[in-house]
């Protein structure tokens, strides 16, 4: 599991919820999820917000992919 993955899941949320409420499909979920593609830092952003997050400690998690 990355660190990305863990942080998401430390949150508690479904990845089709946190789809939802940052407006992108599960599809791009899975696929930050499993390091096949990376989240833009706008989106990083919004996943932030969204999970009450550290943006910094996000890009941090998905540079480590």
């Amino acid at each position: 599991m990355t660190m990305f993955q863990k942080l998401i899941h430390t949150r508690g949320v479904k990845q089709k919820w946190l789809a939802q409420q940052i407006g992108v499909s599960e599809v791009t979920i899975s696929n930050w999820m499993r390091g096949i593609h990376k989240p833009t830092d706008e989106n990083l952003k919004k996943i932030a917000e969204v999970l009450n997050m550290d943006f910094q400690l996000l890009k941090e998690a998905i540079n480590e992919i």
